[in-house]
């Protein structure tokens, strides 16, 4: 999934998904799946506007990496 970088500032990326909609469902299975992601502190999604909120401690590179491989199919198996 592709998403736009809103801002950011070391420790935290406000991002907005770059689809058309999002479910409540779809919401919560993208802020589980952030959650395991290595260096994760605390996630939020917002369904309606399609944002995400992450506070992050290590590598910004390797996180942004991990969040473009995000699909909803793979976060549904690895759940």
């Amino acid at each position: 999934m592709r998403f736009q970088i809103l801002h950011d500032i070391p420790g935290r990326m406000s991002l907005r998904a770059d689809v058309r909609s999002m479910s409540t469902e779809q919401a919560d299975i993208l802020e589980a799946w952030i959650k395991t992601l290595p260096g994760v502190d605390r996630v939020t999604v917002h369904e309606r506007t399609r944002s995400v909120t992450v506070f992050y401690h290590g590598d910004r590179r390797k996180l942004c990496g991990s969040l473009a491989s995000f699909t909803y199919e793979s976060a549904e198996k690895s759940l």
